[in-house]
């Protein structure tokens, strides 16, 4: 089941822990604060998988500072069309919603623009 899970948590420390096992899942981290060299370099150190931000701390230029980290990035608490879009148009590699029929309806819409 491991090649089908990733952990994902707010706490720097748990992934710490997770990221020292044999052979460990993906990890990624959960952000309220913007993607700094500090961020960066944490991620980078552990080998995350990808980088979950706020989605309304999110930039451009965050997103392209993970991807050339080779970190993807994931915004959560994305709830409507607009803000996916936002979120699309920064090159993000997904999001993290609490309505997935509403987010393949987003994605349809956008695929039709």
């Amino acid at each position: 089941m491991q090649d089908s899970v990733l952990i994902s948590s707010f706490e720097i420390d748990i992934l710490v822990q997770i990221a020292s096992q044999v052979d460990p899942p993906p990890i990624a981290l959960i952000s309220k604060t913007p993607a700094s060299k500090r961020i960066v370099d944490i991620c980078s150190q552990l080998k995350m998988f990808s980088w979950h931000p706020n989605q309304l701390i999110v930039t451009t230029h965050q997103v392209n500072r993970m991807h050339a980290a080779g970190l993807k990035v994931f915004p959560y608490n994305v709830k409507t069309f607009e803000e996916y879009a936002k979120m699309i148009d920064m090159k993000v590699d997904g999001v993290i919603t609490d309505d997935p029929v509403l987010a393949c309806q987003w994605t349809r819409l956008s695929n039709a623009a």
